[in-house]
């Protein structure tokens, strides 16, 4: 296959699947996350259900795809890696859940469940896509880890771990009481106490 093939089809990819991503926050905006149908993206964007999952693998993984891409919108996410520093770990979860708390909480009560296979580090790293938030935040926390910026005897990843199991808890309960107070204030000031447990002095960084 010639060169100029390869990215010809390579832009038609992108160019179909960009389009189902802004059908679907066209109608998540207009009718909200319980009336939001693969049909209906499809429909809206103008292409077949086959070539839908050809893209995607549910209506959650293509919701987690535009809140992943959109949330690293506001900075490249290769400049976060190789430069490891606390400040950027922090960001990069205040970024996501800034985007998160965009959405209605009626949206966000719908997608946050324990069910939806789409929001498992696991599954997302398997993904067709990356450079997502959670691919980005792992190779900081390696990045963090090769440095030295941890006391001894703690991995990189384990602390990742715990530091989303805070992330989600806090925006399970933001949505519990339907968003009624200001969620990134409070989540920086947990997020950052608990990466203080494992910084060294030198790097631990200032509630």
């Amino acid at each position: 296959m010639s060169k100029d093939k390869d990215t010809s089809e390579y832009n038609e990819h992108d160019s179909t699947e960009s389009r189902l991503l802004e059908a679907a926050r066209k109608l998540l905006k207009r009718d909200g996350y319980k009336s939001l149908t693969i049909r209906g993206i499809c429909k809206e964007a103008d292409c077949s259900t086959s070539t839908f999952y050809q893209h995607f693998d549910s209506k959650d993984d293509l919701l987690s795809s535009f809140i992943q891409l959109d949330s690293l919108k506001k900075s490249n996410p290769d400049d976060y890696i190789g430069y490891a520093h606390p400040d950027a770990i922090i960001e990069l979860y205040l970024q996501a859940a800034g985007y998160l708390a965009s959405l209605a909480p009626e949206i966000l009560r719908n997608y946050l469940t324990p069910t939806n296979l789409a929001l498992d580090p696991r599954v997302i790293l398997q993904s067709r896509r990356s450079r997502w938030v959670v691919d980005v935040l792992q190779e900081h926390f390696r990045d963090a880890h090769r440095e030295g910026m941890f006391s001894p005897g703690y991995d990189g990843i384990d602390i990742y771990d715990e530091m989303n199991v805070i992330y989600f808890g806090y925006l399970f309960h933001w949505v519990l009481y339907d968003g009624n107070y200001e969620l990134l204030p409070s989540m920086r000031k947990m997020l950052i106490r608990h990466l203080n447990n494992y910084l060294l002095p030198e790097y631990k960084l200032p509630l």
